[in-house]
């Protein structure tokens, strides 16, 4: 396909790919730009891997090649790059605010050690805050069935989220995440300050 494109979940798609069928696995390339696509109406439709993910209206890049179109092999195949930006978004199944609190009491638990003023304090979750991020964004690259996204960022709504910076990286064949995040806790949500 030289040019392809489409409306979707209210957004568009274009894109081009190409593929060599002739190989006892056949390979094949492709390019893809999408704008605006709504993450939410693509869940609530069949796209289910989609779920625990982002949600909020999606902007990305990417291009790739791969080999297979058998799903194990191909996700082990898949070689990409790109970039992602979600504008109004949300994490679907991460809690932040107690990622946030759990990492705050540990560390103030290590420095009660030393510090007896802060022996027995602890930092309670954000509560009944529904969180929102002006943008959610990274440059990512796909291959070996991972995911990585090394300057991930996400920064939150005034009094609606707790900022992040860092790497993420996403086995695509199993869906784990191992998340290497500053936790910024702009709006003093947490009130550790």
């Amino acid at each position: 396909l030289d040019r392809f494109s489409m409306k979707m979940f209210g957004g568009s798609i274009q894109a081009t790919f190409g593929t060599q069928l002739k190989p006892k696995t056949p390979t094949y390339r492709f390019s893809t730009v999408v704008a605006n696509l709504s993450l939410q109406k693509a869940v609530e439709s069949q796209f289910a891997f989609l779920k625990n993910t982002l949600l909020g209206n999606a902007d990305f890049k990417m291009e790739g090649s791969g080999a297979s179109f058998n799903p194990e092999p191909a996700k082990r195949n898949l070689s990409a790059k790109g970039s992602m930006k979600v504008m109004n978004g949300s994490f679907a199944t991460i809690d932040v605010g107690k990622m946030a609190s759990d990492a705050l009491n540990s560390s103030i638990a290590k420095a009660a050690e030393k510090i007896a003023g802060l022996k027995g304090k602890k930092v309670n979750p954000p509560g009944n805050t529904e969180t929102a991020y002006e943008s959610i964004a990274s440059d990512f690259t796909i291959s070996g069935g991972k995911f990585n996204a090394p300057n991930f960022a996400a920064v939150s709504k005034p009094g609606k989220g707790i900022d992040l910076k860092g790497s993420t990286v996403v086995d695509i064949t199993n869906y784990g995440l191992d998340a290497n995040w500053e936790i910024i806790d702009t709006h003093n949500l947490t009130h550790a300050k």
